[in-house]
């Protein structure tokens, strides 16, 4: 049987077409070696043998090489193609057992194909090389556990495609070299503990990794994928999708106007981003317990994440950019029993962030060391910290959180910086909390909070200028304090509607906004204004320096105004109480030219004005109100 087979190898030295056929025989060896264009080749080793080895080697264009081996174990298979157009197909299946299929091609417009099918398992082995342009490579695996697959195509045009079914334990790697417009795919179906790594260096490439298992239960923490996507170049496109209860996906992209996306659903999702250059986009798209790490550098990039939590699990985001034209677009979302996290770090000019938060327990770190940058987050239920930190000029920051026990810390650094912060739906002992620091000119700091217990702080820093501050409470036990120095031009203004509501600071000494900052204008033609309506309600406003006004209104009952004015000349401070029980306290030193006025309507109200200058005048009204 064995002289057999040598001698109709021999004759393929003569045929164009060769054929060479062992069954039920062990340790069998096929060789075929052609020479010339347009030939064809053929093995086939079959039904229960073993240590079976088959190659054939084919030099010239438009050949054709195939090789079967069924039924078999400990089996090899080997294609060397040099030439163009050439054709090589491996095929290893039924009851298989380590097996091994390799094929080498060098030439444009070659085809490889290997297929390790229907019952293929213990560590079945599939490796294609391609030299040139224009190559087709394709790996099916079946059934093969633990099985390993590689293609490797040096060239442009090339298209690379591994599919790993019910494969358990399955490595799958795809390189693409030196040119572009590659496409390669690898996808790992009903495939437990799958490994997949793609590398892509040029242009325009196209890479997708598809992972999914066959796990039936989340808790069942058996199931995991781990896919790896590395792009080198301009305007290539990246995608990984995994379902499964524990995933892992990194994407590496180097160049410009490069696409990478990640989707995962499961339990456990990790997803790493990592792009350097200009013009690049990230997707991220997680339905799991998520964690999200992506940095781009460069000019012009763009991310957007979005996550969705089950079953009291939570999210966490982390990002960064360094560059132009950035964006970051984050939409987080979880049950009411878990918590989220992001974090964001832009450096460049014209950055945007975004966050949506949806659940209790929210984290937001957002840090833009940038110009022109617009900060926009969003958190809802309860419990929700927000720190936000910009430096640079004409930035806008955006909060917006709801129901109880939020935090929100904003530091603006530059000009023209602008904030919109909205808390609301706190409770007894469960207030929220607002700490805004900006620091440039025309400034804009807006806030405003609903329920109990609330806490507003807005400072702005020396030699600001053009400034408002506005800040609006409802509702009872809520502290406000504002502070602008050493400016001119700035406004405040302070509206709380409730009971035991604050704005309280030093009383009869500067507090230059301190711990205790109150309500105060250091500086010149600033414009301080303080409406109060309710019980108990405290204030105090201190106007410093020159041409300063000071408008205190309060009406109901048991309310107090502290007011001073230091060093300053021409400043018009006016207090309206109207309700019974009110003290007025003002207090005026070191200036010329000041003004003080208190009117206070119905009973047991108490004024006292002191007046330390020249120039000064004073002035109380109090009675009952005018019909």
């Amino acid at each position: 049987m064995k002289h057999t087979k040598i001698a109709l190898l021999v004759s393929s030295a003569i045929f164009a077409s060769t054929s060479a056929y062992a069954t039920q025989s062990n340790d069998n060896t096929a060789a075929v070696n052609q020479a010339g264009d347009s030939n064809q080749a053929f093995v086939s080793q079959s039904i229960e043998s073993s240590n079976n080895t088959a190659t054939v080697d084919q030099d010239g264009s438009t050949n054709q090489a195939s090789i079967s081996q069924t039924e078999t174990s400990f089996t090899t298979s080997d294609i060397d193609q040099l030439g163009n157009g050439n054709q090589a197909n491996i095929e290893q299946h039924d009851e298989i057992s380590t097996s091994t299929a390799t094929i080498d091609t060098t030439g444009d417009g070659n085809v490889a194909s290997i297929r390790q099918q229907r019952g293929t398992q213990e560590e079945a082995t599939a490796i294609i090389t391609q030299n040139g342009d224009a190559n087709d490579a394709s790996i099916f695996q079946d059934s093969a556990d633990g099985s390993l697959s590689s293609i490797t195509q040096n060239g442009s045009g090339d298209t690379a495609f591994i599919n790993n079914l019910a494969t358990d334990h399955a490595s799958a790697t795809i390189s693409q070299n030196i040119g572009g417009g590659n496409n390669a795919t690898i996808q790992q179906g009903d495939a437990d503990y799958a490994t997949a790594e793609l590398n892509q260096t040029g242009s325009a490439n196209i890479g997708a990794i598809d992972q999914f298992t066959n796990a039936d239960e989340f808790y069942d923490n058996s199931d995991s994928t781990s896919a790896t996507l590395s792009q080198t170049g301009a305007g290539n496109n990246g995608y990984i999708s995994q379902t499964a209860m524990q995933t892992t996906a990194n994407v590496n992209q180097i160049g410009d106007a490069n696409i990478a996306s990640v989707s995962q659903t499961g339990e456990e999702a990790t997803a790493n981003l990592d792009q350097i250059g200009n013009n690049n986009q990230g997707f991220i798209n997680q339905q799991a317990k998520d964690s999200t790490t992506a940095t781009q550098t460069g000019n012009g990039n763009s991310l957007y994440a979005n996550q969705t939590g089950s079953e009291h699990l939570g999210n966490t985001l982390i990002t960064g950019q360094t560059g132009n034209l950035n964006s970051i677009y984050v939409d987080q979302t979880a049950d009411a029993g878990a918590s989220q996290s992001a974090s964001i770090e832009q450096v460049g000019n014209e950055n945007q962030a975004t966050v949506n938060q949806s659940g209790a327990g929210q984290s937001a770190s957002i840090t833009q060391a940038s110009d022109l940058s617009i900060v926009s987050l969003s958190q809802q239920d309860f419990g929700n910290s927000a720190t936000v930190n910009q430096t640079g000029t004409t930035q806008s920051a955006i909060i917006t959180q709801f129901d109880e026990s939020n935090t929100a810390n904003v530091t603006q650094g530059g000009s023209n910086n602008q904030l919109l912060l909205t808390q609301s739906g706190s409770t007894a002992g469960n207030g929220n909390s607002a700490d805004v620091t900006q620091a440039g000119n025309g400034d804009s700091a807006v806030i405003a909070q609903v329920g109990e217990n609330n806490t507003a702080v807005v400072e702005q820093a020396d030699d600001s200028h053009g400034n408002s501050i506005s800040i609006n409470q409802n509702g009872q036990r809520n502290y406000a304090g504002a502070g602008t120095r050493f400016g001119a031009g700035s406004d405040i203004i302070i509206t709380q509607e409730g009971s035991d509501n604050v704005i309280m600071g030093g009383g009869n000494t500067p507090s230059f906004y301190g711990e205790a900052v109150g309500a105060g204008t250091y500086g010149s033609d600033n414009l301080l204004m303080i409406t109060q309506d309710g019980t108990d309600n405290r204030v105090y406003a201190d106007a410093a320096h020159d041409q300063s006004t000071v408008d205190i209104s309060q009406t109901g009952e048991f309310n107090e105004a502290s007011v001073e004015s230091w060093w300053g000349a021409e400043n018009d401070i006016t207090v309206a109480q109207t309700g019974a029980s009110h003290i007025t306290d003002v207090y005026v030193e070191g200036g010329v030219g000041n003004h003080v006025s208190v009117t206070q309507y119905d009973a047991h109200n108490t004024a006292t004005v002191t007046s330390i200058g020249s120039n000064n005048s004073a002035t109380i009204i109090q009675g009952s109100m005018p019909q």
